[in-house]
C-alpha cells in the first residue's frame, strides 16, 4: 500500500513506513538501528539495496573510493609491519595461532613446555639448540588430540611419513640395516 505524504491511518505496530518508498511493509522488512526511536532504520531492505546499488555504480565514487582504502593500506603498512615484528605483536600471534589452530592458550603451552623440560618429546634436544628455535605442536590430524612438543625436524618427520608408524618403523630398519 503506498501512502502520501500524510497519513490517513496509524500502520500496527508489526508494520512501518518506508521513508524512501512511501511503502507499508512488516517490521522484518527494516535492519534494526540503535540510533532510531522505533530501533528500525528508516528504510526498507529494498531500498537500502537500490541505494547502495546505485551508490557502488557510480565510477567516480568507487575509485575515490578504491584511492582512499590505497592511501589507508599505505599509510598504515609501516606501523602493522613494525607491530608484527614487536614482542608483543609476535606474542599476540603466537597466541592467536595456539587458539584457534590447537584450542590451547598460551599458558598452556608453557606448561606442556615445562612438563617436557623445555625440550624435545622425540629427540630430548633443548629447544633454544634446534634449528628455527622453537616448539612446535604436534597434533594427530585425524582425532586434532595434541600429542606433544617437537622440535622441527621430528615435527617434519612425523609430518612427511604421514602419522604412518610402520613408515617410521621401515625408515628406521632401513638405517640400521643400510651402512
Amino acid at each position: 500500500m503506498r501512502l502520501g505524504s500524510q497519513l490517513s491511518f496509524v500502520p500496527e505496530p508489526t508494520h512501518k513506513v518506508c521513508t524512501k518508498c512511501k511503502l507499508v511493509s512488516p517490521v522484518g522488512s527494516f535492519t534494526p538501528s540503535s540510533e532510531r526511536k522505533d530501533g528500525l532504520s528508516p528504510w526498507c531492505h529494498a531500498c537500502v539495496a537500490a541505494q547502495a546499488k546505485v551508490r557502488w555504480n557510480d565510477p567516480e565514487r568507487r575509485e575515490r573510493l578504491r584511492k582512499t582504502w590505497r592511501e589507508s593500506y599505505y599509510r598504515h603498512a609501516d606501523d602493522a609491519k613494525r607491530w608484527r615484528k614487536s614482542v608483543s605483536g609476535k606474542k599476540s600471534k603466537k597466541q592467536y595461532k595456539l587458539k584457534s589452530k590447537y584450542g590451547m592458550t598460551l599458558a598452556d603451552f608453557s606448561a606442556m613446555l615445562l612438563a617436557q623440560g623445555n625440550a624435545c618429546a622425540v629427540c630430548s634436544i633443548a629447544f633454544i639448540d634446534s634449528p628455527k628455535g622453537g616448539a612446535h605442536v604436534d597434533h594427530c590430524h585425524a582425532t586434532k588430540r595434541i600429542r606433544g612438543l617437537l622440535c622441527v625436524r621430528c615435527n617434519l618427520t612425523i609430518g612427511h611419513a604421514g602419522d604412518s608408524v610402520e613408515r617410521l618403523r621401515a625408515l628406521a630398519d632401513y638405517l640400521e640395516v643400510t651402512p
